[in-house]
């Protein structure tokens, strides 16, 4: 399943906000058609928005599976904030499909977390950047190191943004450079960060949008604990 996401900032759009907690069957995704808003981005794609993949092996997120595959041809429905606060409250960790749905956990629970917990939503960020492996892990990392940047400076922490940016973007070059692309992309390269830094979408910064990202693949689980959200 897919979950679409996005922080609860005060600076998203009402179409993305509305599409904040749907989840979807791949079969919906994959559809060329597939649209995960019900209206364009008003903040001309400026918004945060991830779209997070995952195989839900555990209790929690196949009772949402089901859900799903109940719902019919719409192959989809809305999580409440609680719904998805007790998805991610699950014990995925001992599920078969920890290892590759971790990141996707993390990223969901520090973008539902920032207001409420900014520290524990820094330290998932952090893991999910740092626990990155593969350049299909971008789309889910790319957003944790803008939403990192963001949380950073809104705590006037200007140095640590300073400093994450350049550990990041070593990062970034790694997964590029592990798959013969080079050095990470030019967007990550953010300049100096006095200011509140730009945060687009995830569809534009990368080539093809969200949607058409496949589920996360196989890998190993850290061992690196995950931060309680509360």
């Amino acid at each position: 399943m897919y979950v679409f996401a996005t922080p609860d900032d005060g600076q998203i759009c009402k179409a993305c906000w509305e599409a904040n907690g749907m989840v979807y069957l791949p079969s919906q995704v994959a559809n060329k058609d597939f649209v995960p808003r019900s209206g364009p981005c008003a903040n001309s794609g400026r918004c945060t928005i991830v779209m997070a993949g995952m195989y839900g092996a555990w209790l929690e997120a196949r009772n949402v599976v089901h859900r799903l595959r109940a719902a019919g041809r719409t192959g989809s429905l809305k999580l409440s904030a609680q719904e998805l606060s007790e998805l991610l409250k699950g014990n995925w960790e001992q599920s078969v499909s920890a290892a590759t749905d971790r990141l996707a956990v993390l990223m969901l629970a520090a973008l539902s977390g920032e207001k409420k917990n900014p520290e524990a939503a820094i330290n998932a960020y952090r893991l999910a950047i740092r626990e990155a492996k593969e350049v299909h892990d971008l789309p889910l990392v790319v957003p944790a190191y803008l939403r990192l940047a963001e949380v950073l400076v809104n705590m006037s922490r200007t140095d640590a943004a300073r400093a994450h940016g350049d550990q990041e973007i070593q990062t970034q070059d790694r997964l590029h450079r592990a798959q013969g692309l080079g050095d990470a992309p030019s967007f990550l390269r953010l300049p100096g960060i006095e200011t509140r830094p730009p945060v687009p979408c995830l569809s534009s910064l990368l080539a093809n949008p969200p949607v058409t990202l496949s589920l996360p693949k196989g890998g190993q689980q850290s061992g690196s604990s995950t931060p309680h959200l509360g």
